[in-house]
């Protein structure tokens, strides 16, 4: 230069520098081999069925999570699997009679707060009923800051809809969960707040199809009703028409969570006769309190990891407020402040939870399908008969979110289930009409039998879907309908499949 630069110029000279750091910087290359955590999917674990573990440090083993998308803002289906070998059934034939056990105290035990385990329950000769102790204190009731949730979302699959009088449609009767309800008697709750949950829980269960057993789409439900000890009035033998008016506010305002959730686990993993096994039915343990509580407890940390989903309904009277522990108790996405006003959405809660994906199969929404990455590329006919050896089809995109989560699962290029016919043009392998696109610039190109579609990131860095030879090696991901009240999974298809899985 044989100029001095000005002030001016050297100010424009550094601005024009900082933007090109600012494009550099937003075109930075899609890391393709990141992936995120994403909780596992109904993953099943071995429950112990000899002792209740009260070390608070020590809850048991969280299953080994897979590679997936942890951001999808809804984890409720990270809950929702198959359960595990513990959970089985009571018979067919029970009564739906009232049978009021309540859990005597022994000594010589720990607390829920201690550092070892407290003995599986014996029976009572006097009462013929199983009995554990505790000496930990329950909480009461306290200022809470918390709101609302409300439910996951349902797309796609799992229409948990409702009528045009806002009735749960015939999906109602097709539910198959087994559930234990926790229900705090305690005075805190009040009379007329115990009868408003006992008439909402007589309105659901009226719904739901508890008695017919040569359908495998019934559920089964226990009851349990808590104030300082818990009470077992039905054993997984309630009926659609049981009566629980006889179930009262008690006096005193103590609420035993710690021995309230080791009877309800208690159900689940001994009162379960083996001819009824049913490990790939969700587990569900629904309280409703207002009452707050210990900030762990070690029965309901361990039926979470072990693939069960609490539901948490906080009942809120006039003038309170929520309770924030509450939530942190509830499954992500399972805690309430309206479940005891409307029993409909109680049905469409359940029906949610009974959207799930088998565990060998992998997504952050159910609702959204089920999805298996394949290790391996191959040719867009490849791909399809290795899905089809499976039973299930080549992914298709109907969302931003499935291209999203398939991308992220799996790396660039990727084919999806979309191929153009000279004859007929493009048709989804799924055979489903879709509304999404995401064509590149110049795209679909259909010259040199360029006619399977795949999504790579175009000129503008985005993922966008082009066309190519259906001869290349690309990575792929299979899919499927999830597991849901419309479609039954039984515990030979879930883990046949599994095995299939393997081999490939």
């Amino acid at each position: 230069l044989t100029h001095p630069l000005t002030p001016a110029m050297k100010l424009h000279a550094i601005a024009l520098l900082f933007a090109q750091v600012l494009l550099f910087v937003s075109s930075a290359p899609f890391d393709e081999t990141s992936t995120t955590v994403l909780t596992s999917e109904g993953t099943t674990s071995e429950v112990a069925t000899n002792t209740f573990t009260t070390d608070e440090s020590s809850t048991g083993t969280t299953p080994e999570p897979t590679t997936s998308e942890s951001t999808t803002g809804t984890t409720s289906e990270s809950t929702t699997g198959t359960t595990s070998e513990s959970t089985t059934g009571t018979t067919s034939e029970s009564t739906s009679a009232s049978t009021d056990t309540p859990y005597q105290s022994t000594s010589g035990t720990t607390s829920d707060s201690s550092s070892g385990t407290t003995s599986g329950p014996t029976t009572d000769t006097s009462t013929n009923s199983p009995t554990y102790s505790s000496t930990s204190t329950p909480y009461v009731t306290s200022e809470p800051t918390t709101v609302s949730t409300n439910p996951p979302s349902i797309s796609r699959y799992c229409a948990c809809d409702l009528d045009e009088y806002g009735m749960a449609k015939d999906w109602a009767e097709q539910l198959w969960v087994d559930m234990v309800i926790i229900l705090d008697t305690s005075a805190a709750m009040g009379s007329d707040g115990v009868t408003e949950s006992t008439s909402i829980i007589e309105s659901f269960i009226a719904r739901m199809n508890l008695d017919n057993f040569s359908t495998p789409k019934y559920s089964r439900i226990a009851l349990i009703t808590a104030s300082t000890w818990p009470k077992i009035h039905y054993y997984f033998n309630m009926s659609s028409t049981s009566d629980l008016s006889n179930i009262k506010s008690e006096k005193t305002l103590e609420f035993n969570f710690v021995e309230a959730f080791k009877a309800a686990v208690y159900l689940f993993n001994f009162w379960s006769p083996k001819e009824l096994h049913r490990e790939q039915v969700p587990r569900v343990i629904y309280l409703i309190t207002n009452t707050r509580p210990p900030t762990k407890i070690a029965a309901a940390d361990q039926f979470k990891q072990d693939g069960g989903t609490i539901i948490v309904a906080d009942f809120v009277q006039e003038g309170a407020i929520t309770q924030p522990l509450l939530r942190d108790l509830a499954s992500p996405g399972f805690f309430f402040t309206d479940l005891t006003q409307d029993y409909t959405k109680n049905l469409v809660v359940f029906c949610q939870i009974n959207c799930f994906c088998p565990s060998s199969l992998k997504s952050s929404k159910p609702s959204h399908g089920c999805f298996q990455p394949m290790a391996s590329p191959a040719s867009f006919d490849g791909a399809v008969r290795t899905c089809a050896e499976t039973q299930m089809d080549l992914a298709t995109i109907h969302s931003q979110f499935d291209e999203d989560y398939l991308i992220r699962v799996k790396g660039l290029p990727h084919w999806f289930g979309l191929r153009n016919n000279e004859a007929t043009g493009f048709s989804w392998v799924d055979k489903e009409q879709h509304n999404y696109s995401n064509w590149a610039k110049q795209e679909p190109e259909l010259e040199n039998n360029q006619n399977c579609a795949y999504a790579l990131k175009g000129t503008s860095k985005k993922i966008e879907w082009f066309t190519g030879n259906c001869h290349l090696p690309f990575y792929f991901t299979c899919s499927s309908a999830p597991c849901s009240a419309e479609r039954y999974c039984s515990e030979e298809q879930l883990f046949g499949f599994k095995k299939m899985i393997s081999q490939i």
